[in-house]
């Protein structure tokens, strides 16, 4: 007669983790973390804790991930700039100027400076024409970040009156108001300032 061989198995639970009786002898079961867990309140209070973390600084990484995509995935708009203001010389010469500068998407400018003369040395040959405007048409680019435009001049309605030049222009943090100087002959020289409004092209 065959004896059949039984398995007694028996698992048992106590403080020291789960034990497991096979053929008379005792033998530890490993725990799972989970188990471990929820036999530990200082673990389960540490775990809590950092998931708190977690979706604490989850909102503002989320909120840079979409600014950071809106950047990449949506074009910047064309902007309508119009400064008014005035510049002055180390000579003298004052002038009044209105300008107007188109901002395609890429930074690239384009626009037109209306100037007025307002005052000259007495001296200039330039003094009797006190009063008279002339157009000069620019080129050049603006920074969306800076908020600096740098253009030059390649036409001028009245070459008697006006004389091609360079000029930087920076929005001060007021986003209402510039500061600039003017290029000529290689050097930085003439200050202007004035007001600005920037707005966008639809």
């Amino acid at each position: 007669m065959l004896r059949l061989r039984r398995y007694l198995y028996l698992i048992l639970f106590d403080s020291a983790g789960a034990r497991e009786l096979r053929d008379g002898l005792m033998t530890d079961i490993p725990r799972s973390w989970f188990a471990k867990l929820i036999r530990n309140p200082v673990a389960i209070l540490g775990a809590v804790g950092s998931l708190f973390v977690v979706l604490a600084n989850a909102g503002p990484a989320i909120d840079g991930s979409k600014n950071l995509w809106r950047r990449w995935a949506v074009p910047p708009s064309q902007l309508e700039t119009n400064w008014q203001g005035s510049w002055k010389s180390r000579e003298g010469f004052t002038f009044g100027f209105a300008m107007q500068l188109e901002v395609r998407d890429d930074g690239a400018a384009d626009g037109q400076i209306s100037w007025q003369m307002l005052e000259t040395p007495p001296d200039s040959f330039l003094a009797p024409r006190t009063g008279d405007s002339a157009i000069e048409f620019v080129s050049g680019t603006y920074d969306r970040e800076t908020r600096v435009a740098v253009i030059s001049g390649h036409k001028v309605s009245d070459p008697t009156l006006l004389a091609l030049d360079t000029y930087k222009f920076q929005i001060k943090p007021d986003n209402v108001s510039f500061v600039g100087m003017s290029k000529h002959r290689g050097e930085w020289e003439a200050q202007a300032g004035g007001t600005v409004i920037v707005t966008e092209k639809p």
